[in-house]
């Protein structure tokens, strides 16, 4: 997670990349254990706030009243305030052409000099391999709002939950990771007091979550991050960590259940670690990426990583596919670091990302669906990008220098500055300024919702949908891109699939009402209190 606002003075938001955190620590949460699912009532839209000067510190932002849905808005137009009173910026969709991460346009895959990659996925003669295959067709657009849904809160009194998964073959628990560094258990709604396992206490492979120095709230980017279960769980009972180490590593550890509500510690084993480096003069971390997920279509782990932080490129990882960083990884847990054929090179399947914090699965497709945070508001954009599932060497755009004239992201047409554009695109203001990635609806209990995209702005928390209809020349095409009638309470920090194709969501912070620079900072705080929710029919 992380966000847009820019460093000048230490009131930007961009200051500590809030990426992904929750809003403030005045959280109306009372730290109860959830013992009962129970409906949140009276769900309300923020009223838009003006979009505050790069690097100026939100603007108050009252809180809304509460709508009864949505209003839909043309595909590729920006919404503006609806009939039930929301106000959102963004929602800008654009076609573009086929291109080549490197930014030569080819016709149909011919060969470039210099081991330029191209869409057609042949061989160059720099020996740089693409596999792009052709585009599935997507799913169908429904050519409607999306249907009235809630939240129902599963459980709270959770400290700073940065994701919520479930096991194969265990349909009554929730595991919810907790930025700290530990993982909690919720067993039908009742959140268990003990933590499955405590990464602070590790002697090996220990979590670093320290906050950034100097900035309110104790906000922090580091800490644990993600988790995902082995395709083949039910059978070897392995599963997957990643988090900031004390070495200043992102590192990805596996370890194994000793039983359903406890994690061994000794079962830990350290897959891949690679270099974080640091918030420039400031301790800590921001822009890590850190989401985990094995693929549908060929089971293998891919890892999300940010551009190694601070702002404006300053590591200059988001073109350069020699290293790690501003790319989604693709591992093979039992043969790292030896890398995979079908990459891009090494072990980079695609790049140019500034902090791709939450990246999904269709689960019935295999397509890529990812959330990049952006920079600056006023001039900068927030990101979803999508990618037809078994297409490596897409490059997203950070930091290019054609997309709006400007060094950031944002919506493009044409050959999108040599780059593959995104599927959705909002301008950043002071009151939407950090994409959460979320999940395809794949449930049964909302029909009417199978088949779109369901994500969320860390700071609007409207919950949106679109739905991914297929390529055009390299390029995602969407439609029936609509909010819904919910806005989340506390600051949306993440998104999670059950093993029902249900989807969750994850808050921390501060309730909406709550809006100013402190609260904010506060809501991205390690230690802010959580709450769980799953997305119900109304």
């Amino acid at each position: 997670m992380e966000r847009n606002v820019t460093f000048r003075a230490l009131a930007a938001v961009e200051l500590v990349g809030l990426l992904f955190l929750g809003c403030g620590d005045e959280a109306s949460n009372d730290g109860n254990q959830g013992t009962n699912e129970m409906p949140v009532m009276g769900q309300g839209t923020p009223q838009g706030g003006p979009p505050a000067p790069g690097g100026m510190e939100p603007s108050p932002t009252p809180g809304g009243t509460a709508t009864p849905g949505g209003t839909a808005t043309p595909a590729g137009q920006p919404q503006g305030a609806g009939a039930g009173g929301m106000a959102t910026p963004g929602g800008m969709v654009t076609p573009g052409g086929m291109v080549t991460p490197g930014g030569m346009e080819t016709p149909g895959g011919m060969e470039t000099p210099g081991g330029m990659v191209t869409p057609g996925g042949m061989e160059t003669p720099g020996g740089m391999m693409t596999p792009e295959t052709p585009a599935e067709p997507g799913n169908p657009c429904p050519g409607s709002p999306p249907p009235a849904i809630k939240l129902t809160q599963i459980a709270d009194g959770l400290t700073g939950p940065t994701y919520v998964t479930q096991a194969p073959g265990d349909p009554t628990r929730l595991y919810v990771l907790e930025q700290q560094g530990t993982v909690r258990v919720i067993e039908n709604g009742m959140l268990k007091p003990t933590p499955a396992i405590d990464l602070r206490t590790l002697s090996a492979g220990s979590v670093d979550s320290t906050p950034v120095s100097g900035a309110p709230g104790s906000y922090s980017e580091a800490g644990l991050l993600g988790m995902v279960f082995h395709p083949d769980f039910e059978t070897n009972g392995r599963l997957f960590l990643g988090y900031t180490s004390s070495t200043t590593q992102f590192t990805v550890a596996e370890f194994k259940l000793s039983d359903p509500d406890t994690i061994d510690p000794s079962s830990y084993s350290e897959v891949a670690s690679w270099k974080q480096y640091p918030f420039l003069a400031l301790p800590g971390t921001n822009h890590i990426g850190g989401m985990l997920a094995f693929s549908p279509k060929d089971g293998y782990l891919y890892v999300s990583r940010g551009d190694g932080g601070y702002e404006n490129d300053a590591q200059r990882s988001g073109q350069d596919t020699s290293d790690d960083l501003s790319s989604i990884l693709r591992i093979d847990p039992d043969t790292y670091p030896t890398p995979l054929d079908g990459n891009l090179t090494g072990h980079v399947w695609n790049y140019g990302f500034r902090n791709p914090w939450r990246f999904s699965f269709d689960r019935e497709t295999g397509d890529m669906y990812i959330g990049d945070v952006g920079q600056d508001i006023g001039s900068g954009y927030e990101e979803v990008n999508v990618e037809p599932a078994g297409v490596s060497g897409r490059n997203y755009g950070w930091r290019a220098t054609d997309i709006l004239d400007s060094p950031y992201q944002g919506p493009c047409s044409g050959d999108c500055g040599g780059t593959n554009g995104p599927a959705v695109a909002y301008p950043i203001t002071a009151t939407a300024n950090s994409v959460i990635g979320g999940y395809v609806y794949r449930g049964s209990k909302i029909p009417d919702m199978v088949g779109r995209y369901i994500y969320a702005d860390w700071s609007e928390r409207i919950l949106k949908t679109f739905v991914y209809k297929g390529d055009d020349n390299g390029q995602a095409q969407v439609c029936d891109e609509h909010d819904t009638n919910v806005t989340v309470d506390q600051k949306v920090r993440s998104f999670g699939e059950g093993l029902d194709g249900e989807l969750y969501v994850v808050g921390a912070g501060a309730t909406r009402t709550m809006i100013g620079f402190n609260v904010e900072m506060g809501g991205a705080s390690v230690t802010a209190p959580g709450v769980v929710y799953r997305i119900d029919p109304m």
